[in-house]
This record gives C-alpha cells, structure tokens and sequence, in this order.
C-alpha cells in the first residue's frame, strides 16, 4: 500500500511535527511507500 502526501502534510513535515513523525515512522517500519505529486514538488 503507498499513501499520495497532500500539501498539508507536507508543510507539517517541514515544520517536523512530532505528531507526523511518529505516523511517517511507522509507516517506514511497515515499508510502504510515500508519494508526492509533481505539483506539490514544484
């Protein structure tokens, strides 16, 4: 399963919300995949 990041959960990783961290940490554990769309990389 792989989760598509929007622009809010971008800017709370960049403001490194612990919140966020401990999800996104668990989400590595299980190796899933994150994805951006080319919109929110520009």
């Amino acid at each position: 399963m792989g989760y598509l990041l929007d622009t809010n959960i971008l800017s709370s990783l960049i403001k490194q919300d612990s919140r966020l961290l401990v999800r996104l940490d668990n989400v590595h554990y299980r190796r899933e995949n994150l994805f951006i769309s080319c919109i929110n990389y520009l």
